[in-house]
């Protein structure tokens, strides 16, 4: 692919949750939707998930890009990995997310950087670099687009959700890696 090429699509490679995790996550989600009255996460339908990387690739460039996507799936091989949140955290005061345990946080980066060591000679990284592995933060978010009423009473409820609903206690687990394209958010493969 030429990476300055103006005509791509943006794809991103995600951890998804199995069942139980994805309802845990998709119900603190919803609470803070109806705290804030912002239902951005449930109106999209945005399924819980880390996203390891963005990149930007052409249409024509889809074969390769499956191609990378199997091969990092078969090499990280994720499904069934458990951990645990340790935390609630904001980005700009406009995401809401959930951040891992420290151990599994160094997990997640040693992905992001296979993924981007496996991905960049081919792809352009997107999602304005913050998943490049100098600057990403695994995380899960539970709200987005916020403003700054929204953001105090959304975080004010997410901190009440990680105590009362003890989301630091439960082993979260992954089923699986998925690729998708980012707008409109559309599935393609999964592993």
């Amino acid at each position: 692919m030429d990476k300055h090429t103006s005509a791509f699509s943006t794809y991103s490679v995600s951890l998804y949750f199995d069942g139980a995790s994805a309802a845990q996550l998709r119900h603190a989600a919803e609470r803070i939707a109806l705290a804030t009255n912002n239902d951005y996460m449930t109106q999209h339908s945005v399924p819980p998930h880390i996203t390891l990387g963005m990149f930007h690739a052409g249409e024509n460039d889809l074969p390769l890009l499956k191609k990378a996507f199997t091969e990092f799936a078969d090499k990280a091989a994720v499904s069934g990995t458990a951990f645990s949140f340790a935390g609630v955290n904001s980005f700009y005061n406009k995401v809401i997310f959930l951040y891992p345990a420290e151990e599994a946080a160094t997990y997640f980066k040693e992905l992001n950087l296979i993924l981007h060591e496996m991905f960049l000679p081919y792809f352009k990284a997107g999602g304005n670099r913050n998943y490049l592995p100098c600057n990403w933060c695994p995380h899960v978010a539970l709200a987005v687009k916020l403003n700054h009423i929204q953001f105090k009473k959304g975080f004010e409820e997410a901190l009440r959700l990680f105590e009362d609903e003890a989301l630091a206690e439960n082993n979260m687990k992954i089923a699986s890696l998925g690729l998708a394209l980012c707008k409109p958010y559309t599935e393609l493969f999964m592993n």
